[in-house]
C-alpha cells in the first residue's frame, strides 16, 4: 500500500507514472532515473510523498539531457 500510494502521489503532482517494484523484505528505495533518491533504511523511515516529488523534480530540472526521467518504488511487499 504504501508503495502504490507513493506512485500515485507521483502521477498526480508530475505526470508520470512510477514503476513498483517488488524488493528485497524490508527494502522501500526511490530511485529517479537511475539515481537512489530515498533510502528507508538509510532514513529508518519511509519517505513523505512531498519529498519525494521534490526530490523528483530537482532531478529532473539537473538532468535535463537525461530525459525521459523514470521513477521506481522499490518495495519488499511484506512489510508491516
Amino acid at each position: 500500500p504504501k508503495a502504490s500510494s507513493l506512485a500515485a502521489s507521483i502521477k498526480d503532482a508530475v505526470g508520470i507514472d512510477a514503476e513498483v517494484v517488488v524488493g528485497a523484505r524490508g527494502q522501500f528505495d526511490v530511485v529517479v532515473d537511475g539515481d537512489l533518491v530515498f533510502s528507508k533504511q538509510a532514513e529508518e523511515r519511509f519517505p513523505e510523498p512531498d519529498e519525494i516529488i521534490k526530490r523528483y523534480k530537482l532531478a529532473a530540472r539537473t538532468g535535463v539531457n537525461r530525459l525521459p526521467f523514470v521513477a521506481q518504488v522499490l518495495a519488499s511487499l511484506n512489510h508491516r
